[in-house]
């Protein structure tokens, strides 16, 4: 009987040991599925800052694509600008010409004077219209 006693504690261990080999495996696992988890938590925080940063370059890059226009029609504006100077301390004329040598009439006012209203009947127009003509 006491063989058999020591015959069955002997079992008993080695099944211990088997759960212990089995639960050190498990261990193992979990703390690999752990490293993994914080991998991918890492990855999608980076892919968080990454969208984040693509939309800031393309914000960045329409604000330089706007910048660059805007400096476009500063430079316009500035040669208008001379342009019109140049032009209002011409002589006046009724033809001026254009950076595309493109005549540009100045309109010119011209009166229409309208008959006058016959006695007795309402006025439905001014007595005389403007007109301007190019």
């Amino acid at each position: 009987s006491t063989e058999s006693l020591a015959e069955m504690q002997i079992q008993v261990l080695g099944e211990r040991m088997e759960m212990l080999e089995e639960l050190a495996e498990l261990k193992a696992v979990n703390a690999t599925k752990d490293a993994q988890l914080e991998m991918l938590e890492g990855i999608v925080e980076l892919q968080s800052e990454n969208a984040t940063l693509a939309a800031q370059l393309e914000l960045l890059e329409k604000h330089a694509a706007l910048a660059s226009e805007m400096a476009k029609l500063q430079a316009r504006n500035e040669q208008l600008t001379q342009q019109l100077e140049a032009i209002q301390r011409q002589p006046s004329s009724n033809v001026q010409l254009s950076t595309h040598s493109e005549p540009v009439l100045k309109p010119e006012r011209i009166e229409l004077k309208a008959k006058p209203p016959a006695v007795g009947k309402p006025v439905g127009k001014p007595a005389s219209k403007i007109e301007t003509r190019y």
